[in-house]
Protein backbone atom coordinates (compact mmCIF):
# COMPACT_ATOMS: atom_id res chain seq x y z
CA UNK A 1 0.00 0.00 0.00
CA UNK A 2 1.22 3.09 -1.26
CA UNK A 3 0.80 6.10 1.71
CA UNK A 4 0.87 9.93 0.58
CA UNK A 5 2.84 12.17 3.11
CA UNK A 6 0.35 14.77 3.48
CA UNK A 7 1.27 18.52 3.26
CA UNK A 8 0.04 21.41 4.65
CA UNK A 9 -1.97 22.57 1.33
CA UNK A 10 -3.42 19.09 0.82
CA UNK A 11 -6.78 18.00 1.20
CA UNK A 12 -7.72 16.33 3.74
CA UNK A 13 -10.36 14.48 2.84
CA UNK A 14 -7.91 11.70 1.13
CA UNK A 15 -5.87 11.24 4.03
CA UNK A 16 -5.93 8.45 6.79
CA UNK A 17 -6.78 9.00 10.53
CA UNK A 18 -2.82 8.08 11.30
CA UNK A 19 -1.33 10.42 8.68
CA UNK A 20 -3.78 12.96 9.85
CA UNK A 21 -2.97 12.13 13.28
CA UNK A 22 1.14 12.15 12.45
CA UNK A 23 0.99 15.59 10.92
CA UNK A 24 -1.12 17.05 13.82
CA UNK A 25 1.63 15.91 16.12
CA UNK A 26 3.91 16.95 14.22
CA UNK A 27 2.42 20.80 14.02
CA UNK A 28 1.86 20.31 17.95
CA UNK A 29 5.38 19.29 18.34
CA UNK A 30 6.90 22.34 16.25
CA UNK A 31 4.45 24.75 18.87
CA UNK A 32 5.49 22.27 22.12
CA UNK A 33 9.48 23.51 21.30
CA UNK A 34 8.78 26.75 20.77
CA UNK A 35 8.84 28.48 24.27
CA UNK A 36 6.52 31.48 23.42
CA UNK A 37 3.33 29.21 22.55
CA UNK A 38 1.15 28.38 25.71
CA UNK A 39 0.85 24.86 26.50
CA UNK A 40 -2.78 24.52 27.19
CA UNK A 41 -3.67 26.32 23.93
CA UNK A 42 -1.65 23.32 22.39
CA UNK A 43 -3.24 20.44 24.72
CA UNK A 44 -6.62 21.97 24.02
CA UNK A 45 -6.22 22.56 20.46
CA UNK A 46 -5.02 17.92 20.34
CA UNK A 47 -8.52 17.90 22.79
CA UNK A 48 -5.97 16.36 25.67
CA UNK A 49 -4.47 17.78 29.11
CA UNK A 50 -1.43 20.12 29.53
CA UNK A 51 -0.39 16.77 31.61
CA UNK A 52 -1.31 14.47 28.92
CA UNK A 53 0.92 16.71 26.09
CA UNK A 54 3.97 16.76 28.50
CA UNK A 55 3.84 12.53 29.28
CA UNK A 56 3.03 12.17 25.05
CA UNK A 57 6.14 15.02 24.74
CA UNK A 58 8.56 12.54 26.65
CA UNK A 59 7.27 9.54 24.84
CA UNK A 60 7.63 10.66 21.60
CA UNK A 61 11.43 12.07 22.27
CA UNK A 62 10.65 15.87 21.86
CA UNK A 63 13.20 18.71 23.58
CA UNK A 64 11.37 19.13 27.07
CA UNK A 65 10.86 22.85 27.66
CA UNK A 66 12.08 22.59 31.78
CA UNK A 67 15.21 21.31 29.74
CA UNK A 68 16.64 24.69 28.89
CA UNK A 69 16.67 26.00 32.17
CA UNK A 70 19.95 24.93 32.73
CA UNK A 71 21.65 26.15 29.22
CA UNK A 72 24.73 28.24 28.63
CA UNK A 73 22.55 31.34 29.43
CA UNK A 74 21.78 30.37 32.33
CA UNK A 75 25.44 29.81 33.52
CA UNK A 76 26.64 33.03 32.06
CA UNK A 77 23.60 34.44 33.94
CA UNK A 78 24.99 33.26 37.28
CA UNK A 79 28.53 34.23 36.78
CA UNK A 80 27.29 37.45 36.20
CA UNK A 81 25.81 37.69 39.38
CA UNK A 82 28.85 35.87 41.22
CA UNK A 83 30.75 39.07 39.92
CA UNK A 84 28.46 41.63 40.82
CA UNK A 85 28.24 40.15 44.16
CA UNK A 86 32.18 40.25 44.47
CA UNK A 87 31.94 43.76 43.78
CA UNK A 88 29.87 44.99 46.08
CA UNK A 89 31.58 42.70 48.87
CA UNK A 90 34.90 44.06 47.45
CA UNK A 91 33.70 48.08 47.55
CA UNK A 92 31.74 46.99 51.62
CA UNK A 93 35.58 45.98 52.29
CA UNK A 94 37.16 49.47 51.10
CA UNK A 95 34.54 51.39 51.96
CA UNK A 96 35.45 49.62 56.03
CA UNK A 97 39.28 50.08 55.54
CA UNK A 98 38.63 53.74 54.37
CA UNK A 99 36.34 54.35 57.63
CA UNK A 100 38.99 52.57 60.36
CA UNK A 101 41.93 54.96 58.62
CA UNK A 102 44.27 55.51 61.45
CA UNK A 103 42.68 53.18 63.81
CA UNK A 104 43.64 50.09 62.31
CA UNK A 105 44.70 47.61 64.70
CA UNK A 106 46.20 44.25 64.09
CA UNK A 107 43.45 42.07 64.24
CA UNK A 108 40.93 44.72 62.35
CA UNK A 109 43.93 44.59 59.55
CA UNK A 110 44.29 40.47 59.86
CA UNK A 111 40.58 39.66 59.26
CA UNK A 112 40.18 42.43 55.88
CA UNK A 113 43.14 40.57 54.77
CA UNK A 114 41.43 37.04 54.88
CA UNK A 115 38.31 38.80 53.58
CA UNK A 116 40.13 40.23 50.32
CA UNK A 117 41.75 36.56 50.10
CA UNK A 118 38.75 35.19 50.31
CA UNK A 119 37.11 37.54 47.21
CA UNK A 120 40.21 36.67 45.38
CA UNK A 121 40.13 33.18 45.69
CA UNK A 122 36.66 33.26 44.64
CA UNK A 123 36.85 35.52 41.95
CA UNK A 124 39.61 33.10 40.59
CA UNK A 125 36.69 30.35 40.35
CA UNK A 126 34.43 32.28 39.04
CA UNK A 127 36.76 33.40 36.15
CA UNK A 128 37.59 29.44 36.00
CA UNK A 129 33.41 28.85 35.38
CA UNK A 130 33.31 31.42 33.06
CA UNK A 131 36.55 30.23 30.90
CA UNK A 132 34.96 26.39 31.32
CA UNK A 133 31.32 28.13 29.90
CA UNK A 134 32.92 29.14 26.71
Amino acid sequence: MNRHTPQLGDDMSNVDETSAGELLWRDAREKYEDPAQNLQAIAEALGISKFRLVLEARKRGWKLRGARKNSGSSTRATIQRFKELLQNRLAQLETQITALGDDVTAANSERDIRAVNTLVRTLEKVLELERKDR
